[in-house]
């Protein structure tokens, strides 16, 4: 993609990351939905996503996006963003009239990469250690220091993340919709105005999957029973069953 492109800008993809961003991009851009993955809002902040809306700052896909390859040609017009980092950014008025799209994924795996293929949230490093993009969440959330555990911080993160997120969605004034990253697709494109959808926009959601363990955590794992509590009450709210999770489940959807 070019350095600068045009925006006109309807669609949010947002949820914790790790969740099926990467992949649920591509399946827009498929589906005639040009959207792209962090390129717009990134660790960055509001005011250089506003700059790249406007076209006075570049736009890229995510390194993370571009192991496949660039999706989007020079000519696309970008219709939609997916990006866990405009969470924050949601309720600001350019994006007043964006409609969201709430993506989440299996918590248990979420939570499970963040710490175990990212290195998130470890209670060790320094602050320059962190990267730019833990940085940017304890931004954002800065009591999750106040947290022992890599996991637990990983959990309490799932959770007020994701209510960062239903405090937009909760809202009668705004678009959106809630889709599980595991389950068919031709719900939500539906919801986005894609007429008759054919199998082949349906693409690899392992698409962002690192394949660097054989486990997951558990939710025993979680010591902050408040955390603990949190976190299993959002997943089953969110259709997922944690009570047959152990270790040696597949870290994979």
């Amino acid at each position: 993609m070019k350095s600068t492109a045009n925006v006109s800008l309807k669609y949010a993809v947002v949820g914790t990351g790790c969740c099926g961003t990467v992949a649920m991009a591509r399946q827009l851009t498929r589906a005639g939905l040009p959207c792209t993955h962090e390129a717009i809002f990134g660790h960055d902040g509001y005011q250089m996503g506003l700059s790249r809306l406007s076209g006075e700052a570049p736009i890229q896909n995510s390194e993370t996006s571009l192991r496949e390859g660039n999706w989007l040609s020079e000519t696309d017009t970008i219709v939609a963003e997916s990006s866990y980092l405009a969470v924050p950014f949601l309720g600001h008025p350019a994006l007043k009239s964006v409609t969201v799209i709430h993506l989440v994924r299996q918590p248990l795996s979420v939570i499970s990469s963040f710490v175990l293929d990212l290195d998130y949230f470890c209670p060790k490093m320094s602050t320059r250690e962190v990267s730019v993009w833990n940085r940017f969440i304890y931004e954002h959330l800065p009591d999750l220091r106040d947290h022992r555990s890599a996991i637990t911080r990983a959990a309490k993160f799932y959770v007020d993340w994701n209510r960062m997120v239903e405090a937009i969605t909760d809202d009668p004034s705004r678009n959106s919709f809630f889709h599980r990253i595991e389950d068919d697709p031709t719900a939500v494109l539906d919801f986005l105005g894609v007429k008759d959808p054919q199998s082949n926009y349906i693409i690899n959601r392992r698409s962002n999957s690192k394949g660097k363990r054989n486990f997951d955590f558990t939710p025993s794992d979680i010591d902050c029973p408040c955390v603990r509590a949190e976190f299993i009450d959002m997943s089953c709210r969110y259709g997922y069953d944690l009570t047959r999770a152990k270790r040696g489940t597949p870290s994979f959807l």
